[in-house]
């Protein structure tokens, strides 16, 4: 039987207890999906851990160690776009309401069940998750063009602060990928409009703080509480309360009830924030290590492996109508009466290369200008 395209391209994992039943199963469906087995279905979690990605998962009810409703709603948790199918022979109401409740199961089979109403079961599984996939896949392109926006009039209000969550959102993206975060675009939209409640600060108390200089009490109060602002204003947007979540953490003291997201981008401010006091990197990580309370062992080795995992890039100079979106600029952009345009750090965009072009037909603004370009 040939596999039609979707099919090929889904993997489906089977848990249930009793090998022999595994067998059967894989050796029936086999012809028509990507099948992978486990008989434990703590196996099938650390395997979803470690990054497999599974299009449908058909499990057993009655398991030893872990139920199968119980099984798939750590499922749910860790990998909300598997469909999720519950195979049992001892179905009644009770069973019911907790698998829809808990494990928000798809389909609920009873056994006996006939190899022809598993096989639809999966391909309607199938068909919803890449379905859910590609909807979510435009509600992120949206969602991310849109907060690229918002960070970009950050940028032009307040250079400074772009700046800094910017040379942050790099670190935090590649520590991300290190530490397997299962929804790295939360994490990223955070650190991208992680200082948009400095947008009343003023400019110098940013500016401090990227020199490593020291504030006055006046001017730490002011800036330690731009991530309540922040977070205030982001969770008013529909779908973005993790977010705001996320901001409002930033600068929060290490503890146990700190997300995994939130954890990543409060130790990259902390990084951030003394390396541009001066210190070297090898006594910051000593530092994080040694810190009360102790940060975990894994996270200040994800930040280690984020911090010197960067792109190569090449320092370049030329015309603003010469500058490429990607380029990070050297130094920064000013006119000749000393107005900062944009500053040292910023990621170029489209958008920001434009504004810079209609700026300088009215305004002489200092070239060449500086700027750091992936190497070739």
């Amino acid at each position: 039987m040939e596999k039609s395209p979707d099919h090929a391209a889904a993997s489906v994992l089977l848990v249930d207890d009793e090998d022999k039943a595994l067998k059967a199963l894989k050796c029936n469906l086999h012809d028509s999906f990507s099948i992978t087995t486990t008989t434990d279905p703590s196996e099938a979690l650390d395997k979803i851990q470690g990054g497999s990605n599974f299009a449908v998962i058909v499990s057993d009810f009655k398991m030893p160690g872990m139920d199968g409703i119980t099984f798939l709603s750590r499922v749910r948790d860790m990998a909300p776009g598997t469909v999720r199918i519950l195979l049992t022979g001892q179905a009644n109401t009770d069973m019911a309401t907790r698998a829809v409740n808990q494990g928000q199961i798809f389909r609920f089979l009873q056994k006996p069940c006939t190899l022809k109403d598993l096989t639809e079961a999966i391909k309607a599984g199938i068909r919803l998750h890449f379905k859910t996939a590609a909807e979510r896949e435009v509600l992120q392109s949206t969602l991310r063009g849109t907060i690229r926006v918002l960070s970009e009039a950050l940028g032009l209000a307040n250079p400074q602060a772009f700046e800094r969550a910017e040379r942050v959102r790099k670190i935090v993206v590649r520590m991300a990928k290190l530490l397997c975060v299962l929804a790295p675009l939360e994490l990223e939209l955070a650190t991208m409009l992680s200082h948009l409640g400095c947008l009343g600060l003023r400019s110098e108390i940013i500016e401090k703080i990227n020199k490593g200089k020291s504030l006055n009490p006046e001017e730490t109060a002011l800036f330690h509480d731009h991530p309540r602002i922040g977070a205030m204003l982001i969770e008013r947007i529909p779908r973005l309360d993790t977010v705001a979540r996320i901001i409002a953490m930033q600068h929060a003291p290490p503890s146990a009830s700190m997300t995994l997201e939130a954890r990543i981008l409060n130790m990259t401010m902390q990084y951030d924030r003394s390396r541009c006091a001066g210190h070297l990197p090898c006594d910051i990580f000593r530092a994080l290590h040694e810190a009360e309370p102790p940060h975990p062992p894994e996270f200040v080795d994800a930040l280690k492996g984020a911090v010197y995992s960067g792109p190569e890039y090449s320092r370049k100079t030329m015309s603003i109508r010469q500058l490429k979106p990607s380029m990070i600029l050297d130094r920064h952009v000013e006119t000749l009466d000393g107005l900062l345009l944009l500053a040292k750090g910023a990621e170029l965009s489209e958008s920001t290369i434009l504004r810079l072009i209609e700026i300088a037909k009215n305004q002489s603004i200092i070239e060449p200008v500086h700027v750091l370009a992936l190497r070739e």
